[in-house]
């Protein structure tokens, strides 16, 4: 599954995101200092590459 996680820098979203890794999930990290591949950079303000359209979506984890 395609996991988006935002604040996934933290402390709890570090461990989260090895987790979801290791179980084969792909994981995107939100965060605003960006410094691996898998983690995409925002402000909290500026809408990103995502704001044109819905895209559908195969579930949501809050």
């Amino acid at each position: 599954m395609k996991v988006v996680l935002p604040g996934g820098t933290g402390q709890v979203g570090t461990i989260l995101e090895r987790a979801l890794t290791a179980s084969g999930h792909e994981v995107t990290v939100v965060t605003r200092r960006p410094t691996r591949a898998n983690q995409v950079g925002w402000d909290g303000v500026t809408l990103g590459p995502w704001a044109p359209g819905p895209r559908r979506s195969t579930g949501a984890m809050w």
